[in-house]
């Protein structure tokens, strides 16, 4: 079985071609910045971070590195706090403003969890 090795060239000078060298590898300090960063940045985070890397070069380092970032985060007293005294005020969407470390649907869910209800009252015309 014969293996055929493609290679892309691109002129040097006419008449001349080089072939073009694969992209290196992220650095040792590129990987410890992606390290002591990810779980608090994530992957947009990382990208802007090393914005002079390919998005797809930082995303397959973090796969290598076997790094993800809990689907869930713990809530926090104050969360709750927050949660039980302004939900049934300001609903899902207003609250998740305040709560940024949970999704929509989390807020949803631990507010059904929690027994709070939204009072959507419409307010009276004048």
């Amino acid at each position: 079985m014969e293996h055929h090795i493609f290679c892309k060239f691109v002129p040097k000078k006419i008449g001349e071609l080089t072939a073009l060298k694969p992209k290196s590898a992220l650095t040792q300090s590129e990987i410890e910045i992606i390290k002591e960063n990810y779980s608090n940045l994530g992957i947009d985070g990382i990208i802007k971070l090393l914005s002079n890397r390919k998005p797809y070069k930082i995303k397959e380092t973090v796969r290598q590195l076997g790094l993800f970032i809990p689907k869930h985060k713990p809530w926090t007293t104050e969360e709750l706090d927050i949660l039980k005294a302004e939900y049934s005020i300001l609903g899902t969407v207003k609250i998740s403003k305040k709560l940024p470390n949970h999704s929509i649907n989390s807020i949803n869910g631990k507010a059904h969890q929690m027994g709070l209800k939204y009072k959507n009252t419409p307010k009276a015309w004048t």
